[in-house]
C-alpha cells in the first residue's frame, strides 16, 4: 500500500518516514527494563498488617534488598518484598504489575513515584508543556484546571501561554490571546503542589498528562521541562 513500505507517488511533498520506518522505531519492554528504575505508586494496600505499594514498572528492573528513594519526598527505603499475584519473586521489570513491601512502611502513597539511582524524574511545580487545546470554548487564564499525569492529580493555579499555533494551517497566533479548541500552545502550567515528570522523550509515562476543566478533559499535553523554580531531582 501506498505510504507503508514506499512513500506515496500521490504526495511528493512528502518527506517523512514510511509506515514500516516509523514501527522500526518503536522500542520494547525489554529496552525499557535496561533504564534507571521507575514505579508510579498506584495504590497502597494492607494485608495481614503488611503494607503493600502496588503499580506498575514503568521502567528498568527492582530486586530484592535495593535501595530506593521516593519522588517528591526523598525518603531512603529498601526492598523488602516483591510480589507478583501473591506470588514472592526476587526481582521484577519494566511492563509487570507488582506489590512492593519496603522496609519502613508509611513512607509513600498513591501519586508518589519510587526510583533509583540515576532516574530521569524530577519533581516542579511547574513544568513546560506543548499542549493540545480540545475543550470546549477558549481557555481562560483564570478557569480551574486540574493535571492529571500518571497516578498525580494536582490542581492548576496558573497556565502561562509562551506560544500558540492554529494546527489547521499552522499559523503562528498571539500568544496572549485565548487558547482556542485545536490551537496547540507551549505552555508553563504552574500547579499547586509539586509533581513528579519527566521529558516525554526520556520516558512516556511521566512525561505525557491530561488537563481537565469541569470534571472532562480540555487539553493533552506533553512535558518538555521544568521551571525555574521549585524543582529537584
Amino acid at each position: 500500500g501506498s505510504g507503508i513500505r514506499q512513500r506515496p507517488v500521490e504526495a511528493p511533498w512528502y518527506a517523512g518516514p514510511t509506515l514500516l520506518e516509523v514501527l522500526d522505531r518503536f522500542s520494547s519492554r525489554g529496552d525499557e527494563a535496561d533504564g534507571s528504575f521507575v514505579f508510579p505508586v498506584q495504590d497502597v494496600y494492607e494485608r495481614k498488617g503488611t503494607e503493600i505499594l502496588v503499580g506498575t514498572v514503568a521502567t528498568g528492573r527492582v530486586g530484592q534488598g535495593d535501595e530506593l528513594h521516593t519522588l517528591p519526598g526523598d525518603e531512603r527505603l529498601f526492598v523488602a518484598r516483591i510480589e507478583v499475584f501473591n506470588e514472592d519473586r526476587t526481582r521484577a521489570s519494566a511492563g509487570e504489575s507488582i506489590g512492593l513491601v519496603l522496609d519502613r512502611p508509611g513512607k509513600a502513597r498513591r501519586g508518589d513515584v519510587l526510583v533509583s539511582d540515576g532516574s530521569p524524574a524530577f519533581c516542579s511545580d511547574r513544568l513546560r508543556a506543548s499542549v493540545f487545546w480540545i475543550g470546549p470554548g477558549q481557555l481562560r487564564p483564570s478557569a480551574p484546571l486540574v493535571l492529571r499525569c500518571s497516578t498525580q492529580t494536582a490542581a492548576v493555579t496558573e497556565m502561562i501561554v509562551e506560544s500558540r499555533v492554529d494546527s489547521s494551517t499552522l499559523e503562528e497566533l498571539d500568544p496572549a490571546g485565548a487558547l482556542c479548541p485545536t490551537e496547540v500552545a507551549d505552555v508553563e502550567v504552574r500547579t499547586v503542589h509539586r509533581c513528579v515528570a519527566t521529558c516525554f522523550s526520556d520516558l512516556a509515562e511521566l512525561g505525557r498528562f491530561v488537563l481537565e476543566q469541569d470534571g472532562a478533559v480540555a487539553a493533552g499535553g506533553v512535558v518538555t521541562g521544568s521551571g525555574a523554580r521549585g524543582t529537584s531531582g
